[in-house]
């Protein structure tokens, strides 16, 4: 019995590209064992300066999201920093799964990917939503073309659901 009494295995998962917390919330909810590390920078880029968001976007944006995944306050790690400071201080293949949703442009989903694909756990997945999306099929984004270029590099391949990629780390 003492293999019981420690209860589930935890899932450890990272969802880069937090946004409001929709997801976060839902994930937290379905998945009792989840242990979700929410990464976002909830802050307007000197890019973004000739957009109709503000800073104040955000903070309601990041506001929205810790008060929607308050009720698993102990199943959550909450990083508002930059996606390349998170993956710094998450430890190497230590993740049960990393989702990748913040910027959809190809130089950013490409820092990601490479941010985050060596703290997968052997066997554990890589994926990201928005592939194939209207946006990116007109080239405005670059979330296939990433993926492409990084599933050839590492020799791995990869499928898409939903317009979601998934790749599999190898064993």
């Amino acid at each position: 019995l003492a293999p019981f009494a420690a209860g589930p295995p935890v899932v450890r998962m990272v969802e880069v590209g937090v946004a409001s917390g929709l997801t976060s919330a839902w994930l937290l909810e379905q998945f009792p064992t989840l242990h979700l590390t929410m990464v976002d920078r909830w802050r307007l880029c000197p890019g973004q300066a000739f957009t109709r968001k503000s800073q104040a976007t955000y903070d309601d944006a990041r506001r929205a999201a810790l008060e929607r995944t308050g009720f698993a306050a102990n199943r959550r790690t909450v990083l508002h920093t930059e996606s390349f400071n998170a993956a710094a201080l998450t430890t190497r293949a230590s993740q049960d799964l990393v989702f990748i949703d913040a910027g959809h442009d190809y130089h950013s989903v490409a820092a990601d990917i490479g941010a985050w694909q060596d703290r997968v756990r052997p066997g554990g997945v890589l994926c990201g939503h928005d592939i194939d999306s209207p946006k990116d099929l007109r080239g405005v984004w670059g979330v296939r073309r990433a993926v492409e270029e990084f599933s050839y590099w590492a020799g791995l391949p990869f499928e898409v659901r939903e317009h979601c990629w998934i790749m599999r780390a190898p064993e």
